[in-house]
């Protein structure tokens, strides 16, 4: 019999013992590639190390499928080729591709959101709802909703109305108060008279029309000194029709007759005229 190694492990414990009785095996250096396996058949790796002590058909067949065998894992020193479905760079490279991973706190505000309660899908804007709409809604009395102080409620209307007549009903003339002392009224101007209607129209439309202030007074009634005062500096706004001659023109004149005098030395006296067309003549 071969000497067990010191810290050997055993497989099979007694002679009775049917663990692997419907399988073998076997040492190897890798997954087979060919050949007949069953499932459960082992290989052992004849060269282990921690992520590799062997391998175990999981599936019979040729060669049938194989997954590796591990021994106790120290996760912090895995090798990266041992990890599965591990992105294409590290750290990975964030976005919205689909080779790209999402943000974290993007992706928790998204799926916080898709959590929370949301509007039905066939939910509208209140903006949108239409009047038939809301009088479906509407079909009863409605509870819930109370007009302010603006409107009166149907007990303080009952009571208002009882206080009042029907619209057929008839009054006394000695019953009635405030009428006139003769009916049809007397028309005139005393206190006891009532006024013309067309008079008190006129009335009526001449208060309520544009009025001239209540401290007015007539342009003729205007003094010299407040004119004087209105009238200080330059007047823009008004000019003289051509009855009047301008500064301008009468600068222009003098300046014509100076020049023309100066001609006539000795020959005075001279006699002006002036014809149609402004010009100036002497004789």
């Amino acid at each position: 019999m071969a000497t067990i190694p010191t810290g050997a492990k055993k497989i099979v414990t007694t002679n009775t013992n049917t663990y692997f009785s419907a399988n073998n095996i076997t040492i190897g250096t890798a997954i087979p590639t060919t050949g007949t396996y069953a499932s459960g058949d082992i290989i052992i790796n004849s060269a282990p190390s921690d992520s590799e002590i062997g391998w175990i058909c999981t599936t019979g067949g040729k060669p049938g499928s194989w997954k590796v065998i591990q021994s106790g894992v120290d996760v912090t020193s895995l090798p990266w080729n041992s990890i599965t479905g591990k992105p294409p760079t590290f750290p990975a490279t964030l976005g919205t591709k689909a080779t790209e991973a999402f943000a974290g706190d993007k992706g928790n505000t998204a799926y916080t959101h898709a959590k929370s309660a949301h509007a039905p899908s066939d939910a509208q804007k209140n903006s949108d709802i239409t009047k038939a709409e809301i009088e479906a809604k509407l079909i009863g009395d409605i509870s819930t909703h109370n007009h302010d102080t603006r409107y009166y409620t149907e007990t303080e209307v009952n009571t208002l109305l009882n206080g009042k007549s029907d619209s057929d009903h008839t009054h006394a003339w000695a019953a009635i108060t405030g009428k006139p002392t003769t009916f049809p009224a007397t028309l005139g101007t005393k206190a006891t008279d009532a006024f013309r209607g067309d008079y008190g129209n006129t009335a009526y439309t001449h208060a309520t029309s544009a009025h001239a202030p209540a401290n007015a007074q007539k342009n003729s009634d205007i003094t010299k000194a407040e004119i004087e005062a209105k009238l200080t500096g330059g007047i823009t706004s008004h000019n003289h029709d051509s009855r009047y001659y301008t500064e301008t023109e009468v600068n222009g004149i003098v300046d014509d007759i100076n020049s023309r005098l100066g001609n006539v030395s000795g020959k005075l006296p001279v006699t002006f005229y002036k014809d149609d067309n402004g010009d100036i003549w002497f004789v």
